[in-house]
This record gives C-alpha cells, sequence and structure tokens, in this order.
C-alpha cells in the first residue's frame, strides 16, 4: 500500500494527517494522528534524485 493511499484510509476513518512529505533524507513520510490523539509515522524510502 503507498502512502498516499494509506493518507486516504486514515482521513476516511476520521484521523488527522500531515502529508505525506518528500525529505531531503530520501525518504517519504505520513504522519496520521488517530482520533484519541495518538501519532503515527509512516515512512518508505524515496530515490535519490541526481542533480
Amino acid at each position: 500500500m503507498s502512502l498516499d493511499e494509506l493518507r486516504a484510509r486514515a482521513e476516511a476513518r476520521g484521523a488527522a494527517v500531515d502529508g505525506p512529505r518528500n525529505q531531503p533524507w530520501f525518504t517519504r513520510e505520513l504522519v496520521v494522528t488517530d482520533p484519541e490523539g495518538y501519532k503515527l509515522a509512516f515512512v518508505t524510502p524515496n530515490e535519490r534524485v541526481e542533480t
């Protein structure tokens, strides 16, 4: 499951979400806050892009 799919499922169930965001350390991160206030961070590797 991708972070975008996870975001959609979390929002559908009433959770607050932040992201997903690409980070400079080559990860993509999503933070989900459930209705009780617990925060869960989901991180996936992001491909390094040469500039």
